[in-house]
């Protein structure tokens, strides 16, 4: 199949693949299957038009990707085509920020579609989800994504950008909603030392940092699961618990720190929102006292 000479055309018309994707029968996947059957060269052209020159063809390509791995066909398809891991990769080291925020989609929509991180009590819908489990399986050991995704995300001497998109990785995870992409970040232990980075000594790693942490608190129902390695409360008070973490592992850090500690105030803004307000007033004027104290 010859590339058109503008690519702009091939492009929209690989987005209008995408979306005819996204509406097609989930469960019989009629128009994948003429794809896959009578069609593969298109398939072959998306795959190889991934790693394009140019970055619409690359943004559209995995675009229609974030359709595919939908259906397990699609799936298969994709796991033996032996590119999965190469084409996800792309959240890290693109160099169009469009075309890592796409890949972080894609990284996700399989995340969202596999049972590895579903919780069983809460998920009693799964079904032949084996292909999307074998592809999930395969990228997490390919890429050792746990890893990757943390030594980005935290380690000051990488380069700010691949640090953002590492950050940009988990805020598609926690934006999501699901149960899978939390149970994906506690796996990995992605939120951990969270609280570090909004000390850091870039603004834009800060930013990011805390608009994960506002939508982390404005959703989930035990944050404190994602921030401690332990992944569980100490004591039955869960309310006074979770406003004692964030006080003293989040907010106390930023005492001295006055631009962050600007950043801090909506995020802890949200929190209080959603505890019980006498016990959250008794906590803050506990914990006013100890860090007036400790100032003094």
């Amino acid at each position: 199949m010859r590339v058109h000479e503008d690519y702009r055309i091939m492009a929209l018309s690989i987005r209008f693949l995408a979306r005819l994707l996204a509406n097609d029968d989930r469960h019989h996947a009629p128009l994948f299957s003429q794809l896959h059957t009578n069609y593969m060269g298109i398939l072959h052209f998306i795959l190889d038009n991934v790693f394009n020159e140019e970055a619409l063809m690359r943004l559209s390509c995995i675009e229609a990707l974030e359709q595919i791995v939908i259906y397990n066909l699609g799936a298969k398809w994709f796991l033996e085509s032996n590119k999965s891991h190469q084409i996800v990769a792309k959240c890290f080291d693109d160099s169009s920020t469009y075309v890592t925020v796409t890949a972080s989609k894609l990284l996700l929509t399989i995340i969202n579609n596999c049972s590895l991180f579903a919780k069983l009590s809460l998920t009693t819908n799964w079904k032949n989800t084996e292909t999307q489990d074998a592809l999930m399986d395969s990228l997490i050991t390919s890429l050792d994504l746990f890893n990757k995704i943390n030594q980005f995300a935290f380690d000051s001497s990488v380069d700010i950008r691949r640090r953002l998109e590492a950050l940009q990785i988990i805020w598609e995870l926690v934006n999501s909603r699901t149960n899978n992409a939390i149970e994906f970040i506690k796996q990995g232990h992605l939120l951990n030392r969270l609280n570090v980075l909004l000390t850091d000594p870039d603004r834009n790693i800060r930013a990011r940092a805390n608009d994960i942490l506002c939508i982390v608190l404005d959703w989930v129902p035990d944050p404190i699961s994602l921030f401690k390695r332990s992944g569980s409360l100490d004591t039955k008070d869960s309310v006074t618990e979770t406003l004692n973490y964030i006080i003293n592992d989040f907010v106390f850090p930023l005492w001295n720190t006055d631009s962050s500690f600007e950043m801090i105030t909506m995020a802890v803004n949200k929190i209080l929102k959603n505890l019980n307000i006498f016990g959250t007033i008794m906590c803050i004027s506990k914990s006013y006292l100890r860090m007036v104290h400790l100032k003094s």
